[in-house]
Order: structure tokens, then C-alpha cells, then sequence
């Protein structure tokens, strides 16, 4: 329960931050921060090439690279969390235990309304521009290429 509850947050954050009124400079300045994070991991740890700037998305480097530090920070969160209080959340606060159930079902549901929607109203996989169908193969990224042939195939995005 605990790695469950600490790997939620570190994935999920800065949320809420950015969306309050007036919390716009500490979201950046996190999202900053985990982006110099992403690329160190990425180059020094991992020893991949991170490309510049891309931090946000779903099917990218860097974002595989924030997955993995999320999972070991939360790792070393609940390990902590642990040692400070020993008994179990569920006994010591079911209402923090029910919360986190209950906002977890929240962003799952979400994400599966908001990948339908995408899929329904063709905006994952637009129609392709002239630009697009000009590009080179070798001047195509792996996941640009793998998108070009997804949207010119209307059987798959339909």
C-alpha cells in the first residue's frame, strides 16, 4: 500500500500544482527540475541518448527514463515511511487507505475515457500532411515513423 501510495505521487506529480491559482512558478520550476533529472539518469545511469526538451508524452525516452525514477524513489519513499511508522497503513488511517483507492480508480478512469475520446474523434492519429508524407525515412524518428504508418492505415484509426 505504501509503494503503491508513494509511486502514484512521485509519478503524478507536480499535480496538483498548475492547476491552483498562483502555483504556476512551482510547477515549472519542478517540471524543470525533473527534466534535468530525466536527462542525467537517461545519459549517465542508463547510458541513452535523451533528446533535448521532450519530457512530456506518453511514448518517449525520457518518459520511460521518469517511470523508472519514479518507481526507485517510491521505493525509497515507502522504505522510509516504513521504518518511521511500522503498523500498517490500512489500521492506522482506512480513510488515507480508502483515499488512495478511490483517487487511483479516478485516474484510471480518466485515462480510459480520455484515450477513447482520442481514438473516437481521430485526434491520436490525424490525417496525414503533405509535409509528413514528404520526410525521408532516414530523416524519421522511430515513433514518428511508427505514427506516419498508424494514421495511413484508416482501418487502424478507425
Amino acid at each position: 500500500m505504501r509503494l503503491s501510495v508513494s509511486y502514484w505521487v512521485w509519478f503524478l506529480a507536480p499535480f496538483p500544482l498548475g492547476s491552483v491559482p498562483g502555483t504556476d512558478p512551482l510547477a515549472l520550476a519542478y517540471l524543470k527540475l525533473r527534466g534535468h533529472v530525466i536527462t542525467w539518469v537517461g545519459t549517465r545511469v542508463l547510458r541513452v541518448v535523451m533528446p533535448p526538451g521532450q519530457y512530456e508524452g506518453g511514448d518517449t525516452t525520457s518518459n520511460y527514463v521518469w517511470t523508472l525514477c519514479a518507481a526507485v524513489l517510491a521505493i525509497g519513499s515507502a522504505t522510509a515511511w516504513l521504518l518511521a511508522r511500522r503498523t500498517s497503513l490500512e489500521r492506522e488511517r482506512p480513510r488515507v487507505a480508502a483515499l488512495h483507492y478511490i483517487g487511483l480508480r479516478y485516474v484510471l478512469g480518466t485515462s480510459v475515457l480520455v484515450y477513447g475520446a482520442l481514438k473516437v474523434w481521430k485526434s491520436q492519429f490525424p490525417m496525414l500532411l503533405p509535409w509528413q508524407l514528404e520526410t525521408s525515412y532516414g530523416e524519421s524518428s522511430p515513433m514518428g515513423l511508427l505514427w506516419t504508418f498508424m494514421a495511413s492505415s484508416p482501418m487502424y484509426t478507425f
